[in-house]
């Protein structure tokens, strides 16, 4: 099963990092990405960590306001 509902970009100093899909298969989670460099610099990929990271939207969204 695939959600293709939303696609988030990240922009920074020439790279970007678009992740184009997630597709869930039992228990795993697979991120299909594209990463895109127009800086001029040459960069070589080993790897690249994700972390999942738990939030609260009413919390942010509460400080905004004041």
């Amino acid at each position: 099963m695939t959600n293709n509902k939303h696609s988030k970009t990240k922009r920074k100093r020439g790279i970007k990092l678009q992740l184009r899909r997630i597709a869930y298969n039992a228990s795993e989670s697979y991120l299909v990405i594209q990463l895109t460099n127009t800086s001029g610099i040459t960069f070589e990929i080993d790897f690249l960590k994700v972390y999942r990271v738990n939030g609260n939207k009413k919390r942010k969204s509460f400080k905004n306001w004041k």
